[in-house]
């Protein structure tokens, strides 16, 4: 609690992200995939993920004036990025409705978490789409058993749908929650 305490007293604030911020987000990333997944992923896997490829992404990503995701950052009282989430419409086939939205993503660097940063995070990137959406999925790989409890808290549950994959030569299921809006 002592860590909650901390961060009550010096406020993160939550912005849209700009080019600016690739990098830092990149860095997020690729630390929250290295901590939430090392349970899940084969190791060498995890310890060589490039941040850089994902800068890349990044920098594309956010200097798209077409894009039609939108991306905040939670920045920290020393301005120090902490983490991000990316809200869209629906990438899914069967859920291609406009009133129809995805969380594409949510990274925390893993010194935030349990902090309240991602439910601020959260909340924010489902208030952008509250007064259009229906309801908003995500895509959670399989066992991650913290970030499931995380979209359980927030109103998600499993609609039947997974897919299956393979990340780092490892086979994985990922599984779709669904959050009818607006509820937060």
């Amino acid at each position: 609690r002592q860590g909650g305490a901390c961060m009550d007293r010096n406020p993160v604030r939550i912005r849209s992200a700009t080019p600016a911020d690739a990098e830092a987000i990149a860095r997020v990333h690729v630390a929250s995939w290295q901590h939430a997944y090392q349970d899940l992923l084969p190791a060498e896997y995890l310890a060589g993920l490039p941040w850089e490829q994902r800068h890349e992404f990044w920098a594309r990503e956010l200097a798209d004036p077409a894009a039609r995701a939108t991306t905040l950052v939670a920045v920290g009282p020393d301005r120090t990025i902490l983490g991000f989430a990316t809200v869209g419409p629906c990438r899914d086939g069967d859920r291609a409705r406009a009133d129809q939205w995805e969380l594409h993503g949510i990274y925390l660097h893993p010194k935030a978490w349990r902090h309240g940063v991602g439910r601020r995070l959260a909340t924010a990137a489902l208030d952008l789409v509250a007064q259009t959406a229906a309801d908003v999925s995500l895509w959670v790989l399989g066992g991650n058993t913290g970030a499931m409890a995380f979209y359980d808290a927030l109103g998600f549950a499993a609609d039947g749908h997974d897919k299956r994959a393979s990340i780092g030569g490892r086979p994985v299921r990922e599984l779709r929650l669904i959050r009818a809006c607006p509820t937060l």
